[in-house]
């Protein structure tokens, strides 16, 4: 009623204001974006019959002017880029699907966005397979839409968008997780017990942050009797202030769920509750609350905990790393890293022979290596199914085999 009266100009200014906050509200949409979106549709249109223009293969620096488009309408997406990156890489990511014929209307659920997304990141993955951020993004994406029906341009140039920055700027995977995840107050590690019980018998749970993202926690749940690689391992996503996203990895597959939960603070002590609208295997891995164990309960219980702590990071490192197809190696160490303006280099030693071994890499062939610099954290992996040997940077997801 009120798009209609705004159409006619017959609306207050607190109705314009209720109405813009709400679709700001609705869709997701930050307020500082709204007024360009019709810009981005307007030249989406233009563009969707230029191939030459804004291909997702090519990063946006490195886009040129092509011969059939007009100096007025490329100052236009030179404006766009200037006002927010992310309105240009969401004018990419509608082009593209506009050009692919998917039309996010012309289906049930979120099928148009699952297209969009799905398509770039097996183009993109295909040119830039060392950029596992940018793709495992795209399948948790692809699994975040599953049964949603509420499907739209914005929600194409969103997704499509973010998973086109991941590829081309590889850094921005610590902005998109700052604005998006609710980072916990507590440590990056910590053991819980159950609220409702303190019995030495009981199940604990070990909690540990997932590399550098404060509302991502990989968890191992342990019963009495059992040693580290008998734990069950899940992952929790803190993805608002009341919902979490529980994923549990089982080989090839993956189950995941969405669980409401509060946190309480007392003293130095936090407690969560769980709330899941179903009751299922998945959903029992987490009692109804859980609260921080402390040297003051059960001393058996306390004891466990503490005699099992350094095996539980170290097993919570060998599987977050297999389920990459990964393991730690010891028969080769890093000496040094080297950066250009053309090159990185790996300098790595082998241990039994001491020989010193030099992997470099062209930053022509290897784009996504410009967001790293001599003091990102680098290791050296074997890969599990064809034994080569790989550097991972685990902080900006990117992995690329050794070649020397």
């Amino acid at each position: 009623m009120n798009i209609v009266r705004l159409m006619s100009n017959d609306i207050g200014e607190r109705a314009v204001e209720n109405l813009w906050n709400e679709l700001c509200e609705r869709l997701h949409i930050p307020e500082a974006l709204m007024p360009f979106l019709p810009e981005v549709d307007r030249l989406s249109d233009l563009l969707k019959g230029t191939n030459e223009a804004l291909p997702i293969e090519t990063a946006p620096e490195e886009h040129v002017q092509p011969r059939d488009i007009e100096d007025e309408t490329w100052q236009q997406l030179i404006a766009l880029y200037r006002q927010d990156v992310m309105l240009y890489y969401m004018l990419v990511a509608i082009t593209f699907a506009k050009r692919q014929h998917i039309n996010p209307y012309h289906q049930k659920f979120m099928k148009g966005s699952e297209q969009a997304v799905r398509a770039i990141d097996e183009r993109l993955h295909t040119l830039f397979p060392q950029q596992v951020n940018a793709h495992d993004a795209a399948e948790e994406l692809l699994r975040t839409m599953e049964g949603i029906d509420a499907d739209s341009w914005w929600w194409i140039g969103l997704f499509g968008g973010y998973i086109l920055r991941l590829y081309h700027d590889p850094a921005h995977i610590d902005v998109l997780f700052e604005k998006h995840l609710f980072s916990m107050p507590f440590m990056e590690w910590q053991w819980w017990r159950d609220a409702t019980s303190n019995k030495p018998t009981d199940t604990l749970w070990y909690w540990q942050k997932n590399g550098g993202l404060g509302g991502v926690y990989d968890v191992m749940r342990v019963e009495d009797g059992q040693d580290a690689t008998q734990a069950a391992h899940f992952q929790l996503v803190f993805v608002g202030s009341g919902l979490l996203r529980l994923i549990q990895y089982e080989g090839e597959h993956t189950r995941s769920m969405y669980i409401g939960w509060q946190m309480e603070q007392k003293g130095e002590i936090y407690s969560l509750r769980f709330s899941a609208a179903t009751d299922n295997e998945l959903s029992r891995l987490l009692p109804q609350e859980l609260v921080m164990l402390t040297t003051t309960d059960d001393p058996i219980l306390a004891r466990r905990a503490q005699d099992m702590a350094e095996a539980m990071q170290q097993e919570v490192f060998l599987r977050v790393y297999r389920e990459m197809g990964l393991e730690p190696t010891d028969e080769y160490g890093i000496e040094d890293v080297e950066c250009s303006r053309r090159t990185v280099k790996i300098l790595y030693r082998q241990s039994d022979t001491g020989d010193m071994q030099v992997a470099k890499f062209a930053l022509s062939e290897y784009p996504a290596l410009r967001a790293v610099t001599v003091h990102s954290e680098v290791k050296l992996f074997k890969g599990t199914d064809d034994g080569r040997l790989y550097a991972l940077w685990n902080g900006i997801g990117i992995l690329v085999p050794i070649i020397s």
